[in-house]
């Protein structure tokens, strides 16, 4: 999945430990009841936190964090530097192994999610949107 600049909201954000707030919080100033806010907030809270944490990048470093609607989903999008090498799959979040529930939250509430590797390292998540 090929994912484009949003069309409710696009964040190019410091790679640090405010980046979620940052999104959680422009959310909640897009939201036009169409979608779970709640649920919006916490998907985007999860892919930005994993990319702050995960993603190699240092404060110098910026995210994308993109949110769109289309046909009837949510789409998030954050986009890291892609310097770990590592990626998430889709069978990852195992309760039992070490780190959180993130990627198992992420795998319950979303329609769909994945990941891309363009210029470093993008992951996104769709969920139901109504309106």
């Amino acid at each position: 999945m090929t994912c484009s600049p949003g069309d409710l909201l696009s964040l190019d954000l410091p790679c640090n430990e405010h980046a979620a707030v940052t999104v959680r919080d422009s959310l909640a100033e897009v939201h036009d009841g169409g979608w779970s806010l709640d649920d919006g907030r916490l998907i985007a809270s999860e892919l930005v936190g994993n990319a702050v944490r995960h993603s190699g990048c240092e404060l110098d470093h910026r995210l994308q964090a993109d949110v769109s609607r289309r046909e009837g989903r949510l789409l998030i999008s954050v986009h890291d530097p892609g310097l770990s090498g590592k990626a998430a799959h889709p069978g990852d979040g195992d309760p039992a192994g070490p780190g959180g529930f993130g990627l198992r939250i992420i795998r319950e509430l979303c329609e769909a999610w994945g990941t891309e590797r363009p210029d470093g390292y993008r992951v996104w998540a769709e969920l139901l949107a109504h309106g």
